[in-house]
């Protein structure tokens, strides 16, 4: 197995704060397969997921969605057409994730909320002058 196989573009994301985020690596040319795999680190004690593949499929890149705030290792293990693992990541890649702060996504959904409501009140004034100007 060629432990230096697999590399991520990008190892290191900090202060994801919607959740999700897009990984890729480079393609090992005998590999059919890729599994990502993850594990969460809480309180500085890595709890392994080891079990639950994040992402199966044919293509060096992985969407992940989902996450919960917090600090993840990503790994991929290339798998070859027999079903072994014939490379692996070396230095996983580490993600922050931290989320909106309650009170920003309160204050973007108030303004949301005005802006809904100008919308309908000129919509429900352009319908008045209308009926007004069809009545006279």
């Amino acid at each position: 197995m060629n432990q230096s196989g697999v590399q991520f573009e990008q190892s290191e994301f900090d202060n994801i704060q919607e959740g999700y985020l897009t990984l890729r690596w480079n393609d090992v040319p005998t590999a059919v397969e890729y599994r990502l795999h993850s594990d969460q680190i809480y309180s500085d004690q890595i709890h392994s997921d080891r079990g639950v593949t994040q992402y199966r499929g044919p293509l060096p890149e992985a969407f992940v969605s989902g996450l919960a705030d917090g600090t993840y290792l990503f790994s991929v293990d290339a798998i070859d057409d027999a079903g072994q693992v014939i490379a692996s990541t070396l230095n996983p890649a580490t993600v922050h994730v931290k989320h909106w702060s309650l009170r920003f996504a309160l204050a973007l959904a108030g303004c949301g909320l005005v802006v809904f409501l100008a919308i309908m009140a000129l919509i429900a004034k352009g319908a008045v002058m209308a009926r007004g100007e069809n009545d006279a």
